[in-house]
């Protein structure tokens, strides 16, 4: 798990590269912030686009072969992206679109593999996986920007992407010899039920009908709405603070940083079955968050660094609580469903999971580069206040439903006890 865990920190790393860095060399192509946004979401489409495909991919072939053409990419991503500073404005906007496809496709097809593998090697501590994989991408995230700041301030734009891709390939030769899941394990023979594979398929498509199914995805695709309204509008908003590369990269490294403790503190609640719970509270975060990260409108006091690095905390929490919470609490339901566990389903869940992130990655971008644009970053912000508000109704009904279905079983085992 490993390599895996330490490919995992260089691609988080590698997400959060651009947003601090890459709109001010846009702007100085002649890029609107709006016309930025598509460029994040051109990201997202890659990354829906491998997510569409992985179910696919996971059952025809093992999970190495997937992860290491995603290795490959990754390293091709780093490459081109680096290399827009050298590129004139007229064609600017289209190779900065191609990138971002080729790392979206490449990082989420690695993504899904490892997670399609880790949870279903530790399919009794699936919660607690989740959570420690999530703290080392957020400390990925943390090392993305200060590192970044650090070597553009050595040289230039280019030299964190080529550097970030050399180091997130050096597990390929290992992979490569041993495989990201065991072989004995991939190899099991098959049990009466599992030999229902196509049954089972078709049932496992059946659960994006299923209510409480997708409102989980929906609360964990939240988190993924925020990140990609940040992306384009959170470095513009912060100009008015007067902060140079390192003092930037130093204020992004606040989410990762609040996301890596959030992870931790999630991954305590998903041990004690406590899932929903803390998925209500992440919601509840994000909400406050959005209050007042503008701040808002209705709120009478004026833009500060300290209002933007609060909200950066509880946003960094908030959205562990959402997608880790919600991811555990899923793989949990799908099972008690009765769904085979071998990596046929974990990886049909891993690929929806991150199908559903990048539905909601893809829409924000755009979305809140035009209202920020539009509007201004205080009444601009409210889209996405309202938006969480909205939700946290839902998140409490899950959070009210799991405690009803824990209290029956409760009841039923204390019964078959007594009898």
């Amino acid at each position: 798990i490993l390599p895996l865990a330490y490919g995992y920190l260089w691609t988080a790393a590698l997400v959060n590269l651009s947003p601090p860095f890459y709109p001010a060399l846009a702007t100085a192509r002649g890029l609107a912030a709006w016309e930025s946004g598509f460029v994040f979401s051109a990201m997202k489409i890659g990354m829906f686009l491998g997510s569409v495909s992985m179910n696919k991919m996971i059952s025809c072939f093992s999970p190495t072969r997937p992860y290491l053409i995603g290795q490959c990419l990754t390293l091709l991503y780093c490459g081109l992206f680096g290399m827009l500073y050298w590129i004139p404005a007229k064609m600017f906007l289209w190779l900065s679109i191609l990138a971002m496809l080729i790392g979206g496709f490449s990082m989420i097809i690695q993504n899904i593999t490892m997670y399609a593998a880790v949870t279903l090697l530790y399919s009794t501590k699936r919660g607690t996986l989740i959570a420690i994989m999530e703290a080392i991408f957020g400390i990925g995230l943390m090392v993305g920007p200060i590192v970044g700041g650090a070597l553009i301030g050595l040289w230039a734009f280019p030299l964190p992407f080529f550097v970030a891709g050399m180091l997130q390939i050096l597990p390929f030769p290992f992979i490569a010899l041993n495989g990201v899941t065991p072989k004995e394990r991939l190899a099991a023979s098959p049990t009466a039920h599992d030999t229902q594979a196509p049954k089972q398929n078709l049932q496992l498509r059946r659960l994006l009908l299923d209510p409480i199914f997708l409102s989980n995805m929906v609360t964990l695709m939240l988190a993924w709405v925020i990140i990609g309204f940040n992306d384009p509008t959170l470095a513009p908003h912060t100009e008015q603070f007067n902060l140079n590369s390192v003092e930037l990269g130093a204020v992004f490294m606040i989410p990762a940083i609040s996301y890596a403790l959030g992870s931790l503190t999630a991954g305590l609640f998903c041990h004690l079955d406590m899932e929903t719970f803390f998925a209500f509270c992440g919601q509840l975060m994000t909400v406050i968050a959005y209050l007042i990260i503008g701040p808002a409108p209705f709120v009478a006091t004026a833009p500060s660094l300290f209002s933007v690095c609060a909200s950066i905390v509880l946003i960094g929490f908030g959205t562990a609580g959402q997608f880790i919470c919600s991811f555990s609490y899923l793989l949990k339901y799908t099972m008690e469903q009765g769904y085979n566990d071998d990596v046929q389903t974990t990886g049909f869940i891993s690929s929806a999971v991150f199908g559903f992130l990048v539905i909601g990655g893809l829409i924000s971008p755009p979305v809140g580069g035009y209202m920020v644009d539009t509007f201004g970053y205080r009444k601009g912000s409210m889209f996405m206040f309202a938006l969480l508000l909205a939700w946290a109704p839902v998140t409490f009904f899950l959070w009210w439903r799991s405690i009803c279905q824990a209290k029956k079983k409760f009841t039923i085992t204390m019964v078959s006890t007594s009898t």
